[in-house]
This record gives C-alpha cells, structure tokens and sequence, in this order.
C-alpha cells in the first residue's frame, strides 16, 4: 500500500515538472521576450545599414556610406575611407537600445529635453528607408538621458551605462575620430595567407586547417605562438594620423620600404607597404604605412614595426623536434650502435623487451617528457642530400615509435656531437638540427631503464 502511495507521487511530481518545462517556462520566456522587444527603440538588421549619418550640436555633419564591397566611406565633411571598428560598434549600440521608461507621450515642446535641437542626431539609412534618432540632455538627478525616435512624439529616457550609446558617441566628437585607422582589411576569421618581405628576405605563410605552415623560403610547420603574436600585432596596427595632402612626395622621402606586407582572405588581398625614417629624436617610434592609393599614408606609433621585424625563420618555424601524440605511443624502441633494446606500454606501466622485466615506469617518463618538450636550436641543413657530414647515417643513438598495431610515429637520429650540442634529425622535421647533448645522458644504457627491486 505504502509503495502504491509513494509511486502515486512521484507520477504527480513528474507531471508537475513536465507541465512547468512543457508549458509554463516556454509561456515566461516568451513573456520576458516580448517585453524585452517592446522596449527596444529599433528593430533592424545590422546587415541592413548602408549609410549613417551623425550631426553633433554646434559641429558639421559626419556622413557615411557603406560601398557594395562592404566598405565604409566618409563623404561629408570630407571623402575618406571610414573606421568599421566604431561604425560597427554605434549601428550595433543603436540596434539595442532599450528605453527605461516613457517620460512623456505628447510633449508640448522639445527643449527642455536638449532635444530640440538635439545634441546628437543618428541618421540610419537602409535600402528603402531611413530612422532617425534624437539624443537629448541627461535627466535631472537622474542617472539617464533622453532620447527620440525621428517619426515618434513620445520622449524616452534611458539609463546611462558606462559604453552606452551617448556615451561613446560623445567620445567620438570629432572628423578624426570616425576616419578609417585600422591597417588590416582582411577579416580575422578569413585571413589565409600572409607574405612579408624584408629587402631581399621573404616568408609566406599559409593557413590549412588550424595550424599555420611556412611556405616560402621553405615547407615547414610555423611555430603557433609565433604566427599568433604577429597576427596580433597585425591587427592591432591602428593609425594615430594621417597624411592628406602631397602624398607622392612625401612617400618618396620615405626611400624604399622597409616591409612588404601581403594579407590574403577568401576573397579579399591587401597589399601594405610600411615605412620608417632615421629617428629625428630619442623615443620617436612613429612608422609610416600606405596601402590603397585612395587611402592616406597612415602615421602609427609605437612597438608595432619593431615587432614585426624582429621576425626571422628561426623564430617563425616550429622548433618541436617530435610531433607524436604521447598517448598512441606503445613502443620506444633505441638503438645505441649496434645494440638495441626496447620498451613496452602494460596496463598503466612499462615493461623491457623480454615483456617480463618491469620498466622504471618514471625514468620512461621523464624520457618521453623530455622528448617532448625537445625544441631545435639552431636549423641547419635543409633537406639534406649526405647525413654522413652530421654523422646521421650511422647515428650515435636512434629512437624510433610504434603504436599498438606496430606503425611507426616517428624516428630522432643523434649524430656528430658539436660542443654541447649535438645535430639530430626527426621525421617531424625537414633540417638537420642542433639539440642540447644532455638528451644523450637519458638513454646511455638498457640497464637504467630497469626497475630496481
């Protein structure tokens, strides 16, 4: 009897949940969600905005348009490329303005508000109409402000926020400020191939994947972090001003570029061209970058030239000497000479090759860990034809890796000794390389590979 009562309520229970996710949390989520839309001040798409026009009070309008390319233009006070960075942001905190509440639904004049005239006035355009967008004086003790909707009689108020829309608007109170500064046009996201060039020194490299890859003057795996930061300082490169007027002469004070920067997309490729003249003064990191010819010559300032020069081969390639995912690896097998043993994965453990005598499961350990965190240090033979010159043909020591079907993951030969490094070769990579010595006290002997009872 007691378990029909307890079965009873655990069936009420259960149809009690399923009537509150079925219905009632569906039913309030489309209330929050109505609500939610009925104090947005604008419903738009942010695809839909092909023109913005901004008027500050006492200043000339800024006007702007977007191009079929998707490129954004100034044409009024002057015709320039535009910043996408803070068009982007002002359409997208336009888009999702909310209202705190109604202050008045027929007001009898405006400006009391600073609405008329306003303080700032947001023209969207779209392909078959335009919204207008009044922003007026903040609240009395109020942390608010008041706006209007072109068409609409009713005043709104609404909150301020740190990177609110007035907020950033007022930030942005000059031409200069929504003139394009961003160097890079290649979106992020599609950016596949980038190639610079050094005077006479050149490297390209290509993304396939998620991993970057050297292509020019060698096929190499590039080192990711390396790749990541010059990515960064790409992107980051924005002008502090520009040059307008006499253009060609300028430039030709400039003398020949110091990098060629060459940015590739899906569809788009951009060619940079970036400039440095002998310091005037201690402390002057301006550098100079002109791209389209309709553009101007952007000044930049700061660290971002240096560190795109700083780049080599060296510091772009990836120095891993083993790509081989620890975890498939069941076979160590080295060879010293003509002697050779090998080491067996067990269950959680290692075992010698005779598959009875139990391995120092930490000494295997430390083996793979150095392995792995091994790096090249200095790349030195490209595709070499005579490994004998580095005594790789007949190494001093090789360690080869198996999975559990007996495949081979890779192989590290250890040559010629050269000082207090030694030339190695990998299957990970195409050079003869310098690794530190000290890999050679690790695997001296079968013996040290032994448990000791």
């Amino acid at each position: 009897m007691r378990f029909k009562a307890t079965l009873l309520l655990a069936l009420v229970f259960a149809g009690l949940g399923l009537y509150l996710f079925l219905i009632e949390f569906p039913k309030e989520q489309k209330k929050e969600a109505e609500e939610e839309k009925a104090s947005r001040v604008f419903s738009f798409s942010f695809k839909e905005v092909s023109g913005l026009i901004v008027r500050y009070l006492n200043m000339d309008e800024i006007s702007l348009t977007k191009g079929g390319d998707g490129k954004w233009r100034m044409t009024r006070p002057m015709e320039t490329p535009a910043s996408r960075t803070l068009i982007n942001k002002i359409i997208g905190l336009t888009g999702s303005l909310e209202f705190k509440r109604v202050t008045e639904e027929k007001p009898v004049e405006l400006r009391s508000f600073g609405l008329d005239p306003p303080q700032i006035l947001i023209s969207l355009k779209f392909p078959d109409h335009e919204e207008q967008l009044l922003i007026g004086d903040d609240a009395p003790a109020s942390p608010a402000y008041y706006i209007k909707k072109g068409h609409e009689a009713r005043v709104l108020l609404v909150d301020h926020e740190m990177d609110d829309l007035k907020h950033s608007l007022e930030e942005e109170r000059s031409v200069k400020a929504w003139r394009k500064k961003e160097i890079a046009e290649v979106a992020f996201n599609k950016l596949k191939t980038i190639r610079m060039v050094y005077g006479d020194r050149a490297f390209t490299l290509t993304r396939e994947d998620n991993e970057w890859w050297l292509r020019e003057p060698l096929h190499a795996l590039a080192d990711r972090l390396t790749v990541n930061g010059l990515i960064q300082t790409i992107f980051s490169l924005t002008a502090e001003d520009f040059i307008d007027d006499r253009k060609t002469q300028e430039q030709k004070k400039f003398g020949p570029p110091k990098i060629t920067m060459t940015l590739s997309g899906e569809s788009q490729n951009q060619n940079v061209k970036f400039y440095r003249q002998a310091q005037e003064k201690k402390g002057d990191d301006r550098f100079y970058a002109v791209s389209d010819p309709d553009e101007p010559i952007y000044i930049l300032k700061g660290n971002g030239f240096d560190n795109m020069m700083q780049k080599d081969l060296y510091a772009l390639r990836d120095k891993a000497v083993l790509n081989i995912q620890r975890s498939a690896i069941q076979e160590v097998r080295i060879q010293t000479g003509p002697d050779s043993f090998s080491l067996f994965k067990k269950d959680d453990g290692w075992r010698m090759d005779d598959q009875r005598t139990e391995a120092d499961k930490e000494k295997v350990a430390k083996l793979l860990d150095d392995l792995d965190l091994m790096k090249a240090q200095k790349f030195l033979d490209d595709n070499p034809n005579d490994l004998s010159i580095y005594g790789l043909a007949e190494p001093q020591r090789q360690i080869t890796f198996y999975n559990k079907d007996k495949e081979l993951l890779g192989k590290l030969l250890l040559g010629k000794d050269q000082g207090d490094m030694i030339y190695a070769k990998s299957d990970s990579q195409p050079s003869v390389i310098l690794v530190k010595k000290s890999i050679l006290d690790a695997i001296r002997s079968k013996a040290q590979f032994v448990k000791k009872s």
